[in-house]
């Protein structure tokens, strides 16, 4: 299947295969476009449907299989975007790289990632110029995908998230996401289905009480 490249929202050292296109769409506005130049390199791009905001985040991905169960990726990704009814005067930009491990049993019937993206985000503003921030964002994370069925799979992952932002708002490493749920694949159509819940003291103790499974969230793919 197309989408052994990635958990939910984090990459795999598994690549689209050579000649294939994905085509995601997340929730309402996010698409996610990628194809297999070879069986070594990805290439993609985010776009943001232009309502309200736009924003465009080209990608590339490198990724080998050194041996049957062990694989390894990495790659990077920039993107800009902000309201796009005036002017684009106001957005932001980033610039982020990744690596990762996966651990691939017999048959990819199941695939443990471990990985890290680490780059840079900032602004800027026709009231205060260019602006970026100090402190790199760091997000470690490690995914799961167990096949079950032909057409199913359960998908699960785990990011620290490290904010460029002031220590007594959140903090670094204070900030954990949880995403778990299920993917179902016909010959050409995809889809994802589960539920994000933040892990941060403020939200457990204030907003988990209402949604206990967490948030859901869906994609949809071809």
């Amino acid at each position: 299947a197309s989408t052994r490249q990635r958990t939910f929202f984090n990459r795999t050292a598994l690549g689209v295969p050579k000649g294939q296109k994905s085509f995601t769409g997340y929730g309402a506005g996010l698409w996610h476009f990628e194809y297999g130049l070879n069986d070594n390199v990805t290439l993609g791009v985010y776009t943001i449907l232009p309502v309200m905001i736009a924003g465009v985040a080209p990608s590339i991905k490198l990724q080998k299989r050194i041996s049957e169960h062990v694989a390894i990726g990495g790659g990077g990704m920039v993107g800009i975007g902000g309201p796009y009814f005036d002017g684009f005067g106001e957005f932001a930009w980033f610039a982020m790289a990744h690596g990762e491990v996966s651990f691939i049993s017999k048959g990819e019937r199941r695939i443990l990632t471990i990985g890290t993206w680490v780059g840079g985000v900032g602004a800027h503003s026709s009231y205060s110029g260019w602006e970026t921030v100090d402190r790199p964002l760091i997000i470690p994370n490690i995914g799961y995908v167990s096949r079950f069925h032909r057409n199913w799979s359960f998908v699960a992952e785990l990011s620290n998230f490290f904010f460029p932002i002031r220590d007594d708002l959140i903090g670094p490493g204070r900030f954990w996401m949880l995403s778990y749920g299920f993917r179902g694949h016909g010959k050409v159509v995809f889809g994802e289905f589960g539920f994000t819940l933040p892990i941060q003291r403020d939200f457990m103790s204030e907003v988990w009480r209402y949604v206990p499974l967490g948030f859901p969230h869906f994609s949809l793919g071809f």
